[in-house]
């Protein structure tokens, strides 16, 4: 009887044990398959800089600042020529009136000469009438031609301005771009997060305020001065 007894016990905890084993079985740990896929799209959700940065703004304001850029260069190119057309005239003026650019009256250099010494022959002092009118266009023309000079040289400072604030929103987008190709392999550096932190700075209002005159500084660069020179 008592032997009867001690089996059955037994019998009872070998089933216990063996609820115990399959109930461990049933919460095996996920498939690695699962655990993949899972990971992978992690992975691809934190790694995706599309998500946080306007890849695509970039790219379109990049493409418009190059446009721009070619623009700007091509009017520096104008007004270069421009002035050395004027420098020539006026090359060619006192070359072509020896006599007058003998008498100190090439511009700033003749009022001057007046201040200090006063060695300066004043027009109403000339006998000769037709030496007095073409002494008078000649400083005219020398008056026009040095002021338009000074003109184009400060247009081309605002244009050589205008060319380095565009090449900076070059570099900067391309810097950007070049991040967030980075980015996409897994790579996050102090580096890459920095530039990819500039793309508000970038997209301001205040550069698109900046980028809106110089396209009408552009305009009106066109309207007044000939390309094709």
């Amino acid at each position: 009887m008592a032997s009867m007894e001690c089996d059955m016990a037994i019998s009872k905890i070998e089933e216990r044990d063996y609820d115990l084993l399959y109930g461990h079985e049933e919460y095996e740990p996920p498939s690695s398959a699962l655990l993949a896929q899972t990971t992978f799209l992690s992975v691809s959700f934190q790694l995706d800089p599309d998500l946080f940065v306007d890849f695509a703004g970039i790219q379109e304001h990049l493409d418009h600042v190059r446009v721009l850029t070619d623009l700007v260069r091509a009017a520096h190119t104008t007004i270069d020529q421009h002035d050395a057309r004027v420098q020539h005239e006026l090359t060619r003026l006192w070359s072509d009136n020896p006599d007058i650019r003998k008498r100190g009256l090439r511009g700033g250099t003749a009022r001057k000469q007046r201040r200090v010494t006063g060695k300066y022959v004043r027009i109403t002092t000339v006998m000769d009438r037709d030496f007095a009118e073409r002494r008078l266009e000649v400083e005219r023309i020398d008056y026009l031609g040095r002021n338009r000079a000074a003109g184009l040289r400060a247009l081309r400072k605002m244009f050589e301005e205008a060319f380095c604030f565009l090449r900076d929103q070059q570099r900067q987008c391309e810097d950007i771009l070049r991040c967030g190709d980075i980015l996409m392999y897994g790579v996050t550096t102090p580096t890459v997060l920095s530039h990819l932190g500039m793309v508000d700075e970038v997209l301001s209002a205040e550069n698109f305020a900046h980028i809106d005159d110089i396209k009408d500084m552009l305009d009106s660069f066109n309207e007044e001065y000939d390309e094709t020179l």
